[in-house]
């Protein structure tokens, strides 16, 4: 039963490491995605 418990502990302690990863990555193109943002407005505003 110990043996099934920690195992069950390294995935979820796997998946957390995962899921903290696709945080970051998240974060990071949220911030790409509003400099592209920026910089279309921009574009725009010297088009006009």
């Amino acid at each position: 039963m110990t043996h099934e418990f920690d195992e069950v502990e390294l995935r979820l302690a796997h998946l957390e490491q995962i899921l903290e990863r696709l945080r970051q990555e998240h974060q990071q193109l949220r911030a790409q995605l509003v400099q592209v943002e920026e910089q279309q407005a921009l574009k725009r505003q010297q088009h006009s």
